[in-house]
């Protein structure tokens, strides 16, 4: 799995105690039963929308019915004359099953079948061992009632109960034993002591079984490998038509309603219904309590409670009723009528969860609900024994209860015994040993699932959260449990379980060989610990997800500190690691501990790891590597990870998913959960202009794509793709961070060899006032195809890369106008600016907020504004401050203030830089030697440039256009918007377009 140890699916994958539930009960008839005098034309039985599972045609309506079966007494199985083991071993043996015909008179609906006698109700999965149904289906029928226990040891469940099955071999008075599971333990009912009467709110009963049910042989069951139980809907219950209802009628074999209405909710019927349960409109009879009501998507939004009961014929065979006018007495007032129990009623979340709390050797069960007054409560089971409710007093809704996650932490706090986080509503709560809580903070969003493991080396669990979209945070865990979370990011995403990688390649296969790639790891500051890891950073002969011999060659992982985020802070690597030393198919920690080496000038660490191929030893000088390979690999940290100034290849690895291409084998290529697209993101500053985007080796089928100047670059060759993985429709998409698609390339690079890059693309994307997060998105990108592209350039600067949206951490700590309002500025004075110098702080920050009338602004007082003489139209204007009273006067004549503004605002953003040159260096920050990020300037010249144009332009010269570019290199300055990466024209392969050949791949290696 991608997470540190295991990584369960468990949260808004909860499992259903009872939503909304219409039983047929094995209780009386709620109206009464009837002796029919006389018979009618045709009974309603006969008309039943109702199906064998056989005759069903939908493959997903008979997924649904699997997952439900038929509660039964233990009476009604006897298995002594063939000693069938209780459980079941791996060789079945045959359970007699005890049926009698049917009963139903002559001319009804499946008279010609056999029930199971004294089977009193219909059971579904809600976990791999759990089952919910009717409270008032535990007792046996037979004996008084001898308590939740002692009924529940009656009790069984026959899965796959059908007209006609491999599963019965002597007919349908027997079933092989790995289709039957006996009661274990009751672990959750209603709040009635004593089980409820049909059709009432409490009734519901939560119950567990002898094992799994699961498709494996020996364990058998209804299940297919895939196949999970039954989940709830995520709506209430509402009026709606064409649900379903899977059912053992009468004890009789599964059978499906696929034409079942909501009629109503809270309605009452007798003694039957009201708040808290619904009305349907079905074909019910007594056997079919238990059943669950399902929306026409297989989600349950109930669970049915009671229904009408059989009549008697005068001769004694049973029917249904008649209908009004053709017999005596007509339908009882519930026909074709069943209630239902809302999901409200009942725990909405079973959670299968194998966990020894008490550390006793047994599994405990832990079971949440919601509570009327709005928090969530837990009830915990030692060893089936119920040990009390605990009220975690985090406030949620009915839908956050729904979507709690309980997680199993071991010994998180190292204090000897067990610990578990319970999430909900946000929040998250800790207990530790004797259920003392307590609550920690959590980051923004709902997680799905969790991992845990020890990120940080520190001997103490880490907990890693994990959202709908994949994104994670990661929780440091200690002496007094989690600490608050931090972000995890990926390249090219942070989950093992995707199939996305980057590679790094030798030289033979059919691909741009791309030995070294490099990555920027960033820790925000205030975060002291970090961790960095690799998932399948190892290369050996045979290991998943990589290809070809690896010859001798390692893979090397070299962690360097860097003040700046663009140089090493030390020639000598923190920490070297080789590919032998971490895991395969797994997440392999490079580095996790404290942070080290000099923090930036924003607080933030930063580090670069270096990715290389070698035939040579790791932290040694590197020997070029000849041989044919490719290494599979991502990297994730606690912090940010990116690339800048830097190409990268990529790849996708699945087995069978529908971007897979074969033949490939599970030892080389696991199952994953691709979907066939990779998503980068591109950091846009307030100064980005344009950006170009570069590949190469994309491998398209037809590369047709004419070479057009300032479209396609100089290389487009029409190289057509020869990869395993080769497509006609892959493709890149550019969306700005609105998510609107600017760009759309239905052409990207065709082939290219293992030494130049013979087939490559550079298309230009404007970006100019659109900063913030542009998206980079490959579609249709088949497994074993290797992408190669470079981080986006912007004539001639680079862009910084990530795997998810985010904007980067800055190594500068310069700050902008509004946090100068704040601070005292004296300490950094006196300041030349544009030939005149500031010396108080008073002044600076008039000049600051844009109030000094003597640079372009205004105050209470004075104005300033670009004056022409009255009676000299057309004369040049020149600045002149006025007293505020004149002002109209000024205006009224053909003055004007906005060049003046404009001017105010540069006096005010170049104020600004120089007072962050001044304390940066103060700080030990060059910041005047930096360059914008994104553009080709360094800082110093930027300043310089306002300079002249502020000199240049006194006389009221000023338009938006001459200034906006100015205005905004000083605003991205201001911002921290700026990197010590000196900015380079992307390289040029030395083989032209017109000397390349198409290179074919070598026949004795995998083409990527």
């Amino acid at each position: 799995m991608g997470g540190f140890a295991s990584a369960l699916r468990v949260l808004g994958v909860s499992t259903v105690g009872v939503t909304g539930a219409a039983f047929a009960g094995c209780s009386p008839d709620v109206s009464g039963s009837a002796n029919l005098a006389s018979q009618g034309a045709e009974v309603i039985w006969g008309n039943a929308n109702l199906k064998n599972f056989e005759n069903v045609s939908s493959p997903a309506h008979q997924e649904y019915g699997t997952a439900v079966g038929l509660m039964a007494n233990k009476s009604a199985l006897d298995s002594t004359s063939f000693s069938c083991p209780v459980p079941p071993t791996a060789t079945d043996c045959t359970w007699i099953m005890s049926t009698t015909p049917s009963g139903f008179c002559a001319g009804e609906l499946f008279a010609s079948e056999r029930k199971l006698p004294n089977a009193a109700c219909t059971t579904f999965m809600i976990g791999p061992d759990r089952f919910a149904t009717a409270a008032h289906c535990m007792t046996d029928l037979v004996a008084p009632w001898n308590g939740w226990d002692q009924e529940c040891a009656q009790r069984s469940v026959v899965m796959r109960w059908r007209t006609s099955s491999p599963n019965f071999p002597m007919g349908n008075q027997n079933i092989l034993s790995r289709h039957i599971y006996f009661c274990d333990a009751i672990l959750a009912h209603g709040p009635s002591a004593l089980p409820a009467t049909s059709g009432l709110p409490d009734d519901w009963v939560v119950f567990r079984v002898d094992r799994p049910v699961s498709g494996g042989t020996g364990t058998g069951g209804p299940l297919t490998t895939d196949r999970e139980p039954l989940f709830p809907a995520a709506a209430p219950p509402a009026i709606s038509q064409n649900n379903l209802i899977w059912t053992h009628n009468s004890g009789l074999p599964l059978k499906l309603d696929n034409q079942v209405s909501i009629a109503a909710i809270g309605q009452q019927f007798n003694t039957n219904g009201g708040p808290g349960t619904f009305t349907v409109e079905a074909d019910l009879l007594p056997g079919s309590s238990g059943a669950p009501v399902l929306t026409p998507s297989g989600t349950v939004s109930g669970m049915v409670i009671a229904g009408p009961n059989i009549v008697l014929d005068p001769t004694g065979c049973e029917r249904d009723c008649f209908p009004t006018g053709q017999g005596a007495p007509t339908c009882p007032l519930l026909n074709h009528h069943g209630i239902a129990l809302d999901l409200k009623q009942i725990p909405r979340k079973w959670l299968p969860v194998a966990y020894d709390y008490d550390l006793d050797g047994a599994v405990d069960d832990f079971l949440a609900f919601y509570e009327n007054q709005g928090t969530l409560w837990i009830n915990i089971y030692l060893d089936a024994a119920f040990l009390g409710s605990y009220d975690t007093t985090l406030p949620v809704s009915q839908q956050q209860a729904d979507k709690f996650s309980f997680v199993p932490l071991g010994d998180f706090d190292n204090d000897g015994v067990q610990d578990f986080v319970v999430v909900a509503g946000g929040q998250a709560i800790f207990f530790d040993a004797t259920l003392t809580p307590w609550l920690f903070p959590l980051l923004v969003g709902t997680y799905v699932e969790y991992s845990t493991g020890d990120a940080d080396k520190d001997g103490f669990v880490d907990l890693e959260l994990i959202r709908e979209d994949g994104t994670r945070d990661l929780y440091f865990g200690g002496a007094n449990g989690p600490t608050k979370g931090v972000p995890l990011s990926g390249f090219p995403t942070a989950d093992g379980d995707d199939g996305r990688f980057v590679t790094v390649t030798g030289q033979p296969f059919a691909t741009v060989q791309n030995q070294r790639t490099r990555f920027l790891i960033g820790v925000p500051p205030g975060q002291n610990t970090f961790a960095v890891q690799v998932f399948d950073g190892d290369q050996a002969l045979g290991s998943l997800y990589d290809t070809g011999s690896n010859s001798g060659t390692r893979t090397c992982y070299e962690l360097y500190s860097s003040k700046d985020k663009a140089n090493p802070e030390t020639p000598v690597p923190a920490k070297v690691v080789e590919d032998s030393a971490l895991p395969d198919a797994a997440w392999g920690t490079v580095y996790g501990g404290p942070t080290f080496g000099t923090a930036s000038g924003s607080g933030a660490h930063f580090y670069i790891l270096d990715v290389y191929l070698t035939q040579g030893n790791c932290g040694q000088a590197v020997v070029p590597v000849t041989a044919g390979l490719t290494n599979s690999f991502k990297v994730r940290a606690a912090g940010q990870v990116s690339t800048i100034a830097n190409d990268f290849a990529f790849i996708a690895r699945d087995l069978s998913g529908p971007f897979a291409v074969g033949p490939l084998a599970d030892t080389a290529m696991p199952d994953t959960k691709y979907d066939g697209v990779f998503r980068f993101f591109v950091d846009v500053g307030t100064a980005s202009v344009s950006m170009m985007l570069r590949d190469a080796d994309a491998d398209i089928l037809v590369d047709d794509d004419p070479a057009v100047v300032g479209q396609r670059g100089p290389l487009d060759v029409k190289a057509n793709g020869v990869a395993t993985g080769a497509s006609a429709d892959i493709r890149y998409d550019v969306l700005n961070p609105s998510g609107a698609v600017v760009l759309a390339n239905t052409n990207p690079s065709g082939n290219n060899d293992s030494v130049n890059v013979t087939d490559e693309e550079r298309l230009t994307v404007s970006v100019q006032g659109t900063p913030g997060a542009w998206e980079w998105r490959w579609q249709n990108v088949r497994v074993q195809n290797n992408v190669r592209i470079w981080a986006p350039v912007g004539s001639p600067v680079t862009y910084e890369v990530f795997g998810q949206p985010t904007r980067r951490l800055s190594p500068s700590g310069a700050v902008p106008v509004e946090t100068w309002f704040a601070a005292d500025p004296s300490g950094f004075l006196p300041i030349t600016i544009a030939g005149r110098t500031v010396s108080s702080a008073a002044e600076a920050l008039a000049i600051l907020a844009r109030m000094a009338p003597e640079f372009g602004g205004a105050n209470s007082s004075h104005v300033a504004v670009c004056h022409v003489p009255p009676g000299q139209k057309g004369a040049k204007a020149h600045m002149l401050v006025v007293g505020a009273p004149a002002l109209q006067a000024h205006l009224s004549h053909g003055d004007a203030t906005g060049a003046a503004r404009i001017m105010a605002e540069v006096y005010s953003e170049l104020l600004a830089a120089k007072l962050n040159v001044v304390a940066r260096a103060a700080g030990g920050e060059n910041l005047a030697n930096a360059f914008v990020y994104t553009r080709n300037i360094s800082v110093s010249d930027a300043i310089a440039a306002a300079e002249s144009l502020l000199v240049s332009q006194l006389a009221c010269g000023w338009t938006s256009a001459n200034a906006a570019d100015i205005l905004a290199l000083l605003r991205a300055i201001n911002s921290a918007e700026v990197t010590f990466f000196m900015p380079a024209a992307p390289t040029v392969p030395i083989t032209s377009a017109k000397q390349a050949s198409k290179s074919q791949p070598s026949q004795q290696f995998l083409g990527l």
